[in-house]
């Protein structure tokens, strides 16, 4: 009976784990390189397969923008401006950023060990940044990804975002903090 239960169990445990890729987003290898004409874009790439099981769904103040999930890349496009880019996913990570039209920005997603999951790190990819080149190799291997909203990212969206608003709050008071990462508009490739 206990050699039964043991091979029910791992089936259990492997069938629940799914292999459908990231919620929320759709392959799209055609997906932007370059902003459209007076928009900014943003790169969210992940360029390590390390904790690639858990999904990080990532906010541009309190609206869901897309969810990163292992090796992959995906362009945000955006309004020029102030924006606030946090990583849902253990520790708060926040990036403030500043764009310009016309522009494309990249922002790292690395996962570290976590208390109970991975912690999520938002690194901004600025001219001094160690790994800034190896963002062309990134941009030219890895698989791209567009957000694909639909009912459960919407749901999602609703229980998140007057959480994500709070701490933008919090994060924007003024003084320094150590989750916070800033983007500058020099920072663009």
């Amino acid at each position: 009976m206990r050699p039964f239960l043991i091979v029910v169990l791992a089936a259990l445990a492997i069938s629940s784990t799914g292999c459908g890729g990231a919620r929320f987003m759709a392959r799209d290898d055609g997906a932007p390189r370059s902003p459209p004409a007076g928009k900014a874009l943003v790169n969210f790439i992940r360029p390590s397969s390390w904790a690639s099981g858990e999904t990080v769904p990532i906010f541009d103040g309190a609206r869901l923008v897309g969810n990163v999930q292992g090796t992959m890349i995906f362009p945000h496009v955006c309004e020029p401006g102030a924006h606030w880019f946090f990583a849902d996913q253990g520790r708060v990570s926040a990036v403030h950023a500043d764009l310009l039209a016309d522009k494309t920005y990249d922002i790292l997603v690395d996962a570290e060990a976590g208390t109970w999951n991975s912690d999520v790190l938002l690194h901004p990819v600025t001219p001094d940044f160690e790994r800034r080149g190896r963002i062309a190799e990134w941009d030219a291997t890895l698989p791209r990804h567009v957000f694909a909203p639909d009912d459960e990212a919407t749901r999602y969206e609703g229980k998140r975002s007057a959480a994500m608003a709070a701490i933008q709050a919090g994060l924007s008071g003024g003084g320094e903090d150590d989750r916070v990462k800033k983007l500058e508009k020099t920072d663009h490739r």
